[in-house]
């Protein structure tokens, strides 16, 4: 996904705005983003403070980091500058609804997967 000239991350997932042409004709851009999110277990230094400011200068509106190694969710919305105005910290027993989707809710357990503890 390029978010600028310089700049092309490829995040873990990410989730597009529906188009018709399933972005054959035209390659996606931060506009068509609903949201992304990284998988994060010995890459949590660079999702966080790397790869984060990127998405917020380029205008994602959400971003979710799984921490692996502490079991919890990250949450980052509202695109600030270099940041977001908006983070949360979601555990097991927490249950989330994209942006885009707010009718929708995710326990975290689906979403975090096996207890690793």
């Amino acid at each position: 996904m390029q978010l600028s000239n310089w700049t092309e991350p490829a995040p873990d997932i990410v989730v597009f705005k529906p188009r018709s042409d399933f972005y054959e004709e035209k390659r996606a851009t931060p506009d068509d983003v609903l949201f992304v999110m990284e998988i994060s277990d010995t890459s949590l230094r660079y999702d966080r403070y790397v790869k984060l400011p990127y998405f917020a200068a380029a205008g994602i509106s959400e971003v979710w980091i799984q921490d692996v190694n502490r079991d919890v969710l990250l949450v980052f919305r509202d695109p600030r500058g270099e940041g977001y105005a908006t983070s949360a910290e979601l555990r097991r027993g927490d249950s989330i609804s994209p942006l885009a989707f707010p009718e929708i809710r995710f326990p975290l357990e689906d979403i975090l997967g096996p207890s690793r503890v």
